[in-house]
């Protein structure tokens, strides 16, 4: 049977706010999972405390994966299977608009809900570290010592079903008012922003016949590239597109209205300055 395109739509991750921003469309949602790094999980305190802790992850197929210390912080939330709230975002660009209301970001984030299943079996765990190295550092999983038996005892690994969770994204260029868009007081754009990886520093204890591996030398994974590879910007993500016909016979007026203003004022302030 066919795998799913969409996660099914629930009420925690339903999008009120510009719902236009939302998707549940898994191949999206997985690949902003595969990009990021960091993940917040957010959970209730046995105070009654809202606590968000910022903690490293993996995906392992519709699942999230999380590793630390059986009694730490989030952790034994999870052992108890209480629900919590996982949060991914990805900031892919500066907004900047002719108004202060209407700046923003383009950004790529996802929110997840729900609870975690605690892994017992040694074996799973070894695979899960494998999985969590290699999302982090791609083939990394093979090129360092496995966990021994203590390591894989004294770690505790959580495995988070990706069940209810959505995506809320946003692209483009400004959306400006269109009485601003006529003012040539201000400027209007975007910034890109990329990561990028240096050349690594090797450890002053790595010993002199220590074969150095292409991925620490030149590390590349989604969303990051070596500083001095060609880095692709996608159309839709960082650059405005082009208008169509129809959008471009409505800005052809404001065109026009902006060329007529400003030949007119050249026209008031050229004596001012020939006579100056």
């Amino acid at each position: 049977m066919a795998e799913e395109a969409n996660y099914d739509q629930q009420q925690r991750t339903t999008i009120h706010r510009l719902p236009q921003r939302a998707s549940y469309d898994k191949p999206l949602i997985h690949s902003i999972l595969d990009e990021g790094f960091v993940c917040h999980v957010s959970y209730l305190s046995d105070e009654g405390i809202p606590v968000t802790v910022p903690t490293g992850y993996a995906r392992d197929g519709d699942s999230l994966v999380f590793h630390g210390h059986a009694s730490g912080g989030f952790m034994k939330h999870f052992a108890r299977g209480d629900t919590l709230c996982v949060s991914v975002t990805l900031l892919d660009g500066l907004v900047m608009a002719r108004s202060l209301f209407h700046s923003s970001m383009n950004y790529r984030a996802v929110v997840a809900f729900g609870p975690g299943r605690v892994v017992d079996d040694p074996t799973e765990k070894q695979r899960l570290f494998t999985v969590f190295a290699d999302h982090v550092f791609p083939e990394r999983g093979t090129g360092a010592r496995a966990a021994n038996d203590a390591e894989i005892k004294g770690t505790a690994v959580v495995v988070f079903p990706l069940v209810d969770v959505s995506c809320k994204q946003r692209t483009g260029p400004p959306g400006d008012d269109e009485e601003d868009i006529l003012n040539p007081q201000y400027y209007s754009g975007v910034i890109p922003l990329r990561t990028v990886s240096l050349p690594p520093n090797h450890d002053p204890t790595l010993l002199p016949n220590v074969t150095i591996p292409p991925y620490a030398l030149r590390f590349s994974r989604p969303g990051i590239a070596p500083l001095d590879q060609g880095w692709q910007t996608t159309e839709s993500t960082f650059l405005p597109s082009a208008p169509s016909a129809k959008e471009a016979s409505k800005l052809l007026p404001v065109v026009l209205i902006s060329l007529v203003a400003g030949f007119a004022a050249g026209a008031l302030l050229a004596p001012r300055f020939l006579r100056a």
